[in-house]
């Protein structure tokens, strides 16, 4: 027996028209949970519309709140693979829903589809204007931002998400906190996050900092900014002025710090002993 058979099942009996929307949505928000509908489901889930008698105009108003559910479920883990892609839009094409409605639900979908490519390795790339690169090194990203001092010189502990090499990060792992209050503000610069550093640049000798990611104990998360905290020394925080890519930078240096295991080298043929 399917989930729908078995939630129609526990319905009340057909009650006012009211009554019988709840209980529908109820059902089709349960179907969506796990971020995937089966044809199976469909075909039940019209026959329940009709054993309500519900018309698709009588429904149609519960559609946007469906498809977050569906959302949801899908961007749990931080990441919309391919497939999960796929599913949603066999959702959204179910319950008709225009691309143009989707509003906020699409920039989280495209933000977690890049969290994917990340995640598997293909991270962006950028040119940035009179960075100087080491040999080997990659720009993958820059952003504005503003360089802070911790008086104290100690790591503060409200930001309660936090990764490191050998424990990478993940969203929505924790809630993290806004940046620590009693920091002092130093300057205006960017930050470039590279294969090898983090850079902050001001345009100012003296100002600017790098810091190599096997220098770094672990990178502190908060809702505005990081903390980059490196061995015997004070930490050094960033407020990032646009807070919506706070999860690409730290999917890429989280990748960068974890990478993934070389590929064991396959053994040469065995030579043919000479005749």
């Amino acid at each position: 027996m399917g989930l729908i058979q078995s939630l129609m099942e526990k319905l009340q009996p057909a009650g006012t028209k009211e009554e019988n929307k709840k209980q529908y949505f109820e059902v089709l928000v349960e179907a969506l949970e796990d971020g995937v509908l089966t044809n199976d489901e469909i075909e039940e889930l019209d026959g329940l519309r009709k054993q309500l008698r519900l018309s698709p105009e009588d429904v149609a108003g519960m559609k946007l709140r469906a498809f977050q559910a569906a959302v949801n479920a899908a961007a749990a883990d931080g990441i919309v693979t391919p497939k999960e892609e796929k599913d949603l839009e066999k959702i959204k094409a179910y319950l008709g829903i225009n691309e143009s409605e989707v509003g906020r639900n699409k920039g989280t979908l495209n933000k977690m589809r890049m969290l994917y490519e990340i995640h598997k390795g293909n991270l962006p790339i950028a040119e940035i204007a009179g960075l100087g690169l080491e040999f080997g090194e990659q720009a993958h990203l820059e952003e504005p931002a503003i360089l802070f001092e911790d008086p104290g010189g100690v790591v503060r502990p409200n930001a309660t998400l936090s990764f490191k090499a050998g424990q990478p990060y993940r969203m929505g792992a924790g809630r993290p906190q806004a940046l620590p209050e009693g920091l002092t503000q130093v300057t205006n610069g960017t930050l470039a996050v590279t294969n090898q550093r983090a850079l902050f640049n001001t345009g100012t000798r003296g100002k600017n900092f790098g810091m190599k990611y096997d220098r770094m104990t672990h990178v502190l998360v908060f809702t505005d900014g990081f903390g980059f905290v490196p061995d015997n020394a004070a930490p050094r925080y960033l407020r990032i002025e646009n807070k919506g890519e706070i999860e690409l930078i730290a999917g890429i240096i989280s990748r960068c710090l974890n990478p993934p295991p070389a590929a064991p080298e396959k053994p040469a043929p065995p030579r043919r002993p000479a005749k």
